[in-house]
Protein backbone atom coordinates (compact mmCIF):
# COMPACT_ATOMS: atom_id res chain seq x y z
CA UNK A 1 0.00 0.00 0.00
CA UNK A 2 1.43 3.36 -0.98
CA UNK A 3 0.67 6.38 1.20
CA UNK A 4 1.39 8.96 -1.50
CA UNK A 5 -1.02 11.45 0.02
CA UNK A 6 -2.20 11.72 3.59
CA UNK A 7 -4.07 14.83 4.63
CA UNK A 8 -5.51 14.04 8.06
CA UNK A 9 -6.01 15.45 11.52
CA UNK A 10 -2.88 15.34 13.62
CA UNK A 11 -3.95 12.35 15.71
CA UNK A 12 -4.49 10.12 12.67
CA UNK A 13 -1.40 11.44 10.94
CA UNK A 14 0.69 10.31 13.88
CA UNK A 15 -0.96 6.88 13.84
CA UNK A 16 0.53 6.57 10.36
CA UNK A 17 3.89 7.79 11.62
CA UNK A 18 3.82 5.16 14.35
CA UNK A 19 2.79 2.52 11.82
CA UNK A 20 5.68 3.34 9.52
CA UNK A 21 8.19 3.40 12.39
CA UNK A 22 7.03 -0.05 13.44
CA UNK A 23 6.76 -1.77 10.07
CA UNK A 24 8.67 0.01 7.33
CA UNK A 25 11.68 -1.90 6.12
CA UNK A 26 14.92 -0.29 4.96
CA UNK A 27 14.73 0.60 1.29
CA UNK A 28 10.94 0.72 1.07
CA UNK A 29 10.31 3.50 3.60
CA UNK A 30 11.06 6.12 0.97
CA UNK A 31 8.08 4.83 -1.00
CA UNK A 32 5.90 4.50 2.08
CA UNK A 33 5.37 0.75 1.66
CA UNK A 34 4.21 -1.32 4.60
CA UNK A 35 3.00 -4.92 4.97
CA UNK A 36 -0.66 -5.63 4.33
CA UNK A 37 -1.24 -6.73 7.93
CA UNK A 38 0.09 -3.41 9.12
CA UNK A 39 -2.37 -1.61 6.85
CA UNK A 40 -5.22 -3.59 8.40
CA UNK A 41 -4.03 -2.62 11.88
CA UNK A 42 -3.85 1.01 10.80
CA UNK A 43 -7.36 0.93 9.34
CA UNK A 44 -8.67 -0.46 12.62
CA UNK A 45 -6.96 2.23 14.65
CA UNK A 46 -8.21 4.92 12.27
CA UNK A 47 -11.80 3.70 12.43
CA UNK A 48 -11.68 3.75 16.25
CA UNK A 49 -10.37 7.31 16.16
CA UNK A 50 -13.08 8.37 13.70
CA UNK A 51 -15.81 6.83 15.82
CA UNK A 52 -14.52 8.57 18.94
CA UNK A 53 -14.30 11.95 17.20
CA UNK A 54 -17.79 11.63 15.71
CA UNK A 55 -19.16 10.75 19.15
CA UNK A 56 -17.49 13.81 20.62
CA UNK A 57 -18.92 15.90 17.80
CA UNK A 58 -22.48 14.90 18.66
CA UNK A 59 -21.95 15.69 22.34
CA UNK A 60 -20.25 19.02 21.65
CA UNK A 61 -22.88 20.06 19.13
CA UNK A 62 -25.63 19.95 21.73
CA UNK A 63 -23.34 21.48 24.33
CA UNK A 64 -22.45 24.36 21.99
CA UNK A 65 -26.10 25.19 21.37
CA UNK A 66 -26.60 25.51 25.13
CA UNK A 67 -23.59 27.81 25.33
CA UNK A 68 -25.03 30.08 22.63
CA UNK A 69 -28.38 30.45 24.34
CA UNK A 70 -26.90 30.92 27.80
CA UNK A 71 -24.40 33.52 26.60
CA UNK A 72 -27.16 35.40 24.83
CA UNK A 73 -29.32 35.46 27.95
CA UNK A 74 -26.50 36.52 30.24
CA UNK A 75 -24.59 39.06 28.17
CA UNK A 76 -25.75 42.57 27.50
CA UNK A 77 -26.08 43.90 23.95
CA UNK A 78 -25.51 40.39 22.63
CA UNK A 79 -27.28 41.13 19.38
CA UNK A 80 -24.33 43.21 18.19
CA UNK A 81 -21.80 40.41 18.49
CA UNK A 82 -21.86 37.02 16.79
CA UNK A 83 -22.11 34.11 19.24
CA UNK A 84 -18.52 33.19 20.13
CA UNK A 85 -17.39 29.68 19.34
CA UNK A 86 -14.65 27.66 20.97
CA UNK A 87 -12.01 26.40 18.55
CA UNK A 88 -12.12 23.01 20.24
CA UNK A 89 -15.72 22.47 19.12
CA UNK A 90 -14.65 22.97 15.51
CA UNK A 91 -12.33 19.99 15.49
CA UNK A 92 -14.35 17.12 16.89
CA UNK A 93 -14.98 14.80 13.94
CA UNK A 94 -13.64 13.83 10.54
CA UNK A 95 -15.49 15.09 7.52
CA UNK A 96 -14.63 12.32 5.04
CA UNK A 97 -13.05 8.88 5.00
CA UNK A 98 -12.10 7.51 1.58
CA UNK A 99 -9.69 5.16 -0.14
CA UNK A 100 -8.23 5.33 -3.62
CA UNK A 101 -6.06 2.82 -5.47
CA UNK A 102 -3.24 5.31 -5.92
CA UNK A 103 -3.18 7.22 -2.66
CA UNK A 104 -4.09 4.55 -0.11
CA UNK A 105 -5.99 6.06 2.82
CA UNK A 106 -7.05 9.68 2.40
CA UNK A 107 -8.63 11.69 5.20
CA UNK A 108 -10.04 15.10 4.28
CA UNK A 109 -10.13 17.73 6.99
CA UNK A 110 -10.62 20.79 4.81
CA UNK A 111 -14.12 21.40 6.08
CA UNK A 112 -12.99 21.11 9.70
CA UNK A 113 -10.07 23.45 9.21
CA UNK A 114 -12.21 26.00 7.41
CA UNK A 115 -14.68 26.05 10.30
CA UNK A 116 -11.86 26.29 12.81
CA UNK A 117 -10.11 29.11 10.98
CA UNK A 118 -13.39 30.95 10.51
CA UNK A 119 -13.78 31.09 14.29
CA UNK A 120 -10.17 32.17 14.76
CA UNK A 121 -10.45 34.82 12.06
CA UNK A 122 -13.68 36.12 13.57
CA UNK A 123 -11.69 37.48 16.47
CA UNK A 124 -8.37 37.93 14.71
CA UNK A 125 -9.57 40.33 12.02
CA UNK A 126 -12.98 41.56 13.14
CA UNK A 127 -13.37 45.08 14.51
CA UNK A 128 -16.07 43.84 16.88
CA UNK A 129 -15.12 43.94 20.56
CA UNK A 130 -17.42 42.14 23.00
CA UNK A 131 -18.54 43.83 26.18
CA UNK A 132 -17.20 42.62 29.52
CA UNK A 133 -20.52 40.88 30.25
CA UNK A 134 -20.43 39.07 26.91
CA UNK A 135 -16.80 38.07 27.38
CA UNK A 136 -17.38 36.75 30.89
CA UNK A 137 -20.42 34.78 29.75
CA UNK A 138 -18.31 33.29 26.96
CA UNK A 139 -15.51 32.21 29.29
CA UNK A 140 -17.92 30.73 31.83
CA UNK A 141 -19.79 28.76 29.16
CA UNK A 142 -16.52 27.49 27.69
CA UNK A 143 -15.27 26.33 31.08
CA UNK A 144 -18.51 24.51 31.90
CA UNK A 145 -18.72 22.76 28.54
CA UNK A 146 -15.50 20.72 28.60
CA UNK A 147 -14.74 17.37 30.15
CA UNK A 148 -11.86 17.58 32.59
CA UNK A 149 -10.38 15.36 35.28
CA UNK A 150 -11.73 17.79 37.88
CA UNK A 151 -14.22 20.66 37.66
CA UNK A 152 -12.78 24.06 36.83
CA UNK A 153 -14.56 25.52 39.85
CA UNK A 154 -14.84 23.38 42.96
CA UNK A 155 -17.63 23.52 45.50
CA UNK A 156 -15.34 25.15 48.09
CA UNK A 157 -14.21 27.98 45.83
CA UNK A 158 -15.58 31.37 46.95
CA UNK A 159 -18.20 32.67 44.55
CA UNK A 160 -16.24 35.91 44.11
CA UNK A 161 -13.49 33.89 42.39
CA UNK A 162 -15.63 31.77 40.07
CA UNK A 163 -15.47 34.11 37.10
CA UNK A 164 -11.73 34.65 37.49
CA UNK A 165 -11.11 30.90 37.35
CA UNK A 166 -13.32 30.68 34.26
CA UNK A 167 -11.27 33.44 32.61
CA UNK A 168 -7.95 31.71 33.28
CA UNK A 169 -9.34 28.38 32.09
CA UNK A 170 -10.58 29.96 28.85
CA UNK A 171 -7.09 31.30 28.15
CA UNK A 172 -5.57 27.86 28.72
CA UNK A 173 -8.27 26.18 26.62
CA UNK A 174 -7.76 28.47 23.65
CA UNK A 175 -3.98 28.16 23.89
CA UNK A 176 -4.23 24.38 23.91
CA UNK A 177 -6.65 24.31 20.99
CA UNK A 178 -4.48 26.59 18.88
CA UNK A 179 -1.64 24.15 19.46
CA UNK A 180 -3.47 20.85 19.06
CA UNK A 181 -6.56 21.36 16.90
CA UNK A 182 -5.08 22.97 13.79
CA UNK A 183 -3.42 19.88 12.32
CA UNK A 184 -0.45 21.79 10.90
CA UNK A 185 2.50 22.67 13.18
CA UNK A 186 3.53 25.65 11.03
CA UNK A 187 0.01 27.05 11.12
CA UNK A 188 -0.19 26.45 14.87
CA UNK A 189 3.02 28.38 15.38
CA UNK A 190 1.59 31.27 13.38
CA UNK A 191 -1.61 31.31 15.42
CA UNK A 192 0.23 30.99 18.72
CA UNK A 193 2.35 33.98 17.71
CA UNK A 194 -0.88 35.91 17.14
CA UNK A 195 -2.16 34.71 20.53
CA UNK A 196 1.07 35.91 22.16
CA UNK A 197 0.51 39.28 20.50
CA UNK A 198 -3.01 39.42 21.95
CA UNK A 199 -1.53 38.74 25.39
CA UNK A 200 0.88 41.63 24.93
CA UNK A 201 -1.96 43.89 23.78
CA UNK A 202 -3.97 42.86 26.85
CA UNK A 203 -1.12 43.88 29.14
CA UNK A 204 -0.94 47.18 27.25
CA UNK A 205 -4.66 47.80 27.79
CA UNK A 206 -5.89 46.96 24.26
CA UNK A 207 -8.22 43.94 24.18
CA UNK A 208 -10.34 42.53 21.36
CA UNK A 209 -10.74 38.79 21.89
CA UNK A 210 -13.45 37.80 24.42
CA UNK A 211 -10.96 35.75 26.44
CA UNK A 212 -8.69 38.74 26.93
CA UNK A 213 -11.57 41.15 27.51
CA UNK A 214 -12.51 38.99 30.51
CA UNK A 215 -8.97 38.04 31.51
CA UNK A 216 -7.81 41.65 31.66
CA UNK A 217 -10.02 42.25 34.69
CA UNK A 218 -8.53 39.20 36.43
CA UNK A 219 -4.97 40.24 35.62
CA UNK A 220 -5.55 43.75 36.91
CA UNK A 221 -7.41 42.75 40.07
CA UNK A 222 -4.73 40.29 41.22
CA UNK A 223 -1.71 41.97 39.60
CA UNK A 224 -0.81 38.75 37.76
CA UNK A 225 2.44 39.17 35.83
CA UNK A 226 2.67 38.38 32.13
CA UNK A 227 5.25 35.62 32.62
CA UNK A 228 3.03 32.62 33.51
CA UNK A 229 0.74 33.24 30.54
CA UNK A 230 3.70 33.73 28.19
CA UNK A 231 5.34 30.57 29.55
CA UNK A 232 2.24 28.53 28.71
CA UNK A 233 2.25 29.81 25.14
CA UNK A 234 5.97 29.04 24.92
CA UNK A 235 5.33 25.42 25.93
CA UNK A 236 2.60 25.05 23.32
CA UNK A 237 4.96 26.47 20.70
CA UNK A 238 7.61 23.96 21.74
CA UNK A 239 5.13 21.13 21.23
CA UNK A 240 5.09 21.98 17.52
CA UNK A 241 8.82 21.43 17.02
CA UNK A 242 10.15 19.21 19.82
CA UNK A 243 9.02 15.60 19.94
CA UNK A 244 11.82 14.06 22.04
CA UNK A 245 13.88 15.22 25.02
CA UNK A 246 17.55 14.49 25.45
CA UNK A 247 17.89 14.99 29.22
CA UNK A 248 15.68 15.19 32.28
CA UNK A 249 16.68 18.84 32.68
CA UNK A 250 15.16 19.63 29.28
CA UNK A 251 11.98 17.82 30.24
CA UNK A 252 11.75 19.62 33.58
CA UNK A 253 12.21 22.94 31.81
CA UNK A 254 9.25 22.04 29.62
CA UNK A 255 7.21 21.21 32.73
CA UNK A 256 8.25 24.56 34.21
CA UNK A 257 6.47 26.27 31.34
CA UNK A 258 3.65 23.83 30.57
CA UNK A 259 2.41 22.95 34.07
CA UNK A 260 3.91 25.18 36.76
CA UNK A 261 2.42 28.49 35.51
CA UNK A 262 -1.14 27.32 36.25
CA UNK A 263 -0.27 26.67 39.89
CA UNK A 264 1.42 30.05 40.16
CA UNK A 265 -1.62 31.85 38.75
CA UNK A 266 -3.91 30.06 41.21
CA UNK A 267 -1.66 30.99 44.14
CA UNK A 268 -1.70 34.60 42.99
CA UNK A 269 -5.49 34.64 42.93
CA UNK A 270 -5.48 33.02 46.38
CA UNK A 271 -3.11 35.79 47.51
CA UNK A 272 -0.61 33.35 48.98
CA UNK A 273 2.22 33.22 46.42
CA UNK A 274 5.15 33.33 48.83
CA UNK A 275 8.46 31.79 47.69
CA UNK A 276 7.81 28.63 49.71
CA UNK A 277 4.28 28.29 48.40
CA UNK A 278 5.48 28.72 44.83
CA UNK A 279 8.23 26.11 45.26
CA UNK A 280 5.77 23.57 46.65
CA UNK A 281 3.27 24.34 43.90
CA UNK A 282 5.91 23.94 41.19
CA UNK A 283 6.86 20.55 42.63
CA UNK A 284 3.24 19.37 42.59
CA UNK A 285 2.54 20.62 39.07
CA UNK A 286 5.73 19.04 37.71
CA UNK A 287 4.93 15.76 39.47
CA UNK A 288 1.43 15.72 37.98
CA UNK A 289 2.79 16.44 34.52
CA UNK A 290 5.33 13.62 34.80
CA UNK A 291 2.67 11.21 36.09
CA UNK A 292 0.51 11.99 33.06
CA UNK A 293 3.49 11.46 30.75
CA UNK A 294 4.17 7.99 32.17
CA UNK A 295 0.47 7.13 32.07
CA UNK A 296 0.32 8.02 28.37
CA UNK A 297 3.61 6.62 27.05
CA UNK A 298 1.78 4.57 24.41
CA UNK A 299 -0.62 7.35 23.43
CA UNK A 300 2.21 9.83 23.02
CA UNK A 301 4.09 7.35 20.85
CA UNK A 302 1.05 7.17 18.56
CA UNK A 303 1.29 10.91 17.91
CA UNK A 304 5.04 10.81 17.41
CA UNK A 305 6.19 12.03 20.83
CA UNK A 306 8.35 10.55 23.56
CA UNK A 307 8.86 12.20 26.94
CA UNK A 308 11.26 9.50 28.13
CA UNK A 309 14.59 11.39 28.14
CA UNK A 310 17.18 9.85 25.85
CA UNK A 311 19.87 10.04 28.55
CA UNK A 312 17.65 8.07 30.94
CA UNK A 313 16.92 5.46 28.28
CA UNK A 314 20.62 5.07 27.59
CA UNK A 315 21.36 4.81 31.29
CA UNK A 316 19.03 1.83 31.65
CA UNK A 317 19.95 0.29 28.29
CA UNK A 318 16.63 0.85 26.52
CA UNK A 319 17.51 1.34 22.86
CA UNK A 320 15.90 3.48 20.17
CA UNK A 321 14.88 0.32 18.33
CA UNK A 322 13.10 -1.06 21.38
CA UNK A 323 11.34 2.28 21.81
CA UNK A 324 10.20 2.40 18.18
CA UNK A 325 8.82 -1.16 18.43
CA UNK A 326 7.27 -0.43 21.85
CA UNK A 327 8.87 -3.37 23.54
CA UNK A 328 8.42 -4.08 27.22
CA UNK A 329 11.80 -5.34 28.35
CA UNK A 330 13.52 -5.58 31.75
CA UNK A 331 15.39 -2.42 30.77
CA UNK A 332 12.11 -0.63 30.07
CA UNK A 333 10.69 -1.71 33.43
CA UNK A 334 13.78 -0.36 35.21
CA UNK A 335 13.50 2.90 33.24
CA UNK A 336 9.82 3.33 34.07
CA UNK A 337 10.40 2.52 37.73
CA UNK A 338 12.97 5.31 37.98
CA UNK A 339 10.68 7.81 36.23
CA UNK A 340 7.73 6.88 38.45
CA UNK A 341 9.88 7.32 41.56
CA UNK A 342 10.97 10.76 40.40
CA UNK A 343 7.38 11.85 39.81
CA UNK A 344 6.33 10.55 43.22
CA UNK A 345 9.15 12.46 44.91
CA UNK A 346 7.94 15.67 43.25
CA UNK A 347 4.37 15.15 44.44
CA UNK A 348 5.37 14.29 47.99
CA UNK A 349 7.74 17.25 48.16
CA UNK A 350 4.80 19.57 47.56
CA UNK A 351 2.60 18.12 50.32
CA UNK A 352 3.26 20.98 52.80
CA UNK A 353 1.34 23.28 50.46
CA UNK A 354 -1.98 21.63 51.38
CA UNK A 355 -2.10 23.01 54.90
CA UNK A 356 -0.40 26.29 53.97
CA UNK A 357 -3.03 27.64 51.56
CA UNK A 358 -6.48 29.06 52.42
CA UNK A 359 -9.03 26.50 53.55
CA UNK A 360 -11.10 26.71 50.36
CA UNK A 361 -8.13 25.59 48.26
CA UNK A 362 -6.89 22.73 50.44
CA UNK A 363 -9.21 19.97 49.19
CA UNK A 364 -8.37 20.65 45.54
CA UNK A 365 -4.60 20.63 46.08
CA UNK A 366 -4.78 17.52 48.24
CA UNK A 367 -6.95 15.79 45.62
CA UNK A 368 -4.55 16.68 42.81
CA UNK A 369 -1.64 15.22 44.76
CA UNK A 370 -3.53 12.06 45.67
CA UNK A 371 -4.73 11.68 42.09
CA UNK A 372 -1.18 11.90 40.78
CA UNK A 373 0.06 9.41 43.35
CA UNK A 374 -2.77 7.06 42.40
CA UNK A 375 -1.80 7.20 38.72
CA UNK A 376 1.73 6.18 39.67
CA UNK A 377 0.37 3.37 41.83
CA UNK A 378 -1.75 2.11 38.93
CA UNK A 379 1.38 2.03 36.76
CA UNK A 380 3.10 -0.09 39.41
CA UNK A 381 0.09 -2.41 39.63
CA UNK A 382 0.48 -3.37 35.97
CA UNK A 383 4.22 -3.82 36.54
CA UNK A 384 5.06 -0.86 34.31
CA UNK A 385 3.61 -2.54 31.20
CA UNK A 386 2.29 0.76 29.84
CA UNK A 387 2.85 -0.28 26.22
CA UNK A 388 0.17 -2.94 26.58
CA UNK A 389 -2.23 -1.34 29.09
CA UNK A 390 -3.04 2.27 29.83
CA UNK A 391 -3.28 2.67 33.61
CA UNK A 392 -6.44 4.47 34.66
CA UNK A 393 -7.95 5.65 37.92
CA UNK A 394 -11.50 4.33 38.24
CA UNK A 395 -14.45 6.49 39.29
CA UNK A 396 -14.74 4.52 42.51
CA UNK A 397 -11.11 5.19 43.29
CA UNK A 398 -11.59 8.88 42.53
CA UNK A 399 -14.57 8.92 44.88
CA UNK A 400 -12.43 7.33 47.58
CA UNK A 401 -9.68 9.88 47.02
CA UNK A 402 -12.19 12.72 47.25
CA UNK A 403 -13.61 11.31 50.46
CA UNK A 404 -10.13 11.09 51.93
CA UNK A 405 -9.27 14.66 50.91
CA UNK A 406 -12.50 16.02 52.40
CA UNK A 407 -11.93 13.97 55.57
CA UNK A 408 -8.46 15.41 56.03
CA UNK A 409 -9.82 18.89 55.37
CA UNK A 410 -12.48 18.46 58.08
CA UNK A 411 -9.84 17.18 60.50
CA UNK A 412 -7.66 20.23 59.89
CA UNK A 413 -10.67 22.51 60.41
CA UNK A 414 -11.57 20.83 63.69
CA UNK A 415 -8.02 20.96 64.99
CA UNK A 416 -7.67 24.55 63.88
CA UNK A 417 -10.77 25.58 65.77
Amino acid sequence: ASFAHFNSPRSLNHILAGLQSRYCQTGSCARGHVPLNAVKVFIGEAEVAIEAKESRCKRNSGRRQRIFSKSAQTAKNHSTVKPPLSPSSMATHLSRFATTPTSGLVFSENRLQMAFLEEVNRWRYSAEVPTLAEAEAYCAALARSHYENFPVVSWLLPRRLHQHFYNVYAFCRWSDDLADEVGDPARSLELLAWWRGELGACNAGCVRHPVFVALQKTIQQFSIPREPFADLISAFEQDQTVHEYQTIDQLLDYCRRSANPVGRIVLRMAECDTPNHVAWSDSICTGLQLANFWQDVARDAQIGRSYLPRADRQRWGYTDEQLSFRRSTPEFVALMRSEVDRARDCLLSGMPLVSAVPSWLQVDIDLFIQGGLQILQEIEKIEFQVWEVRPVVSKWTLARLLTGSVGRWVTRRVRGS
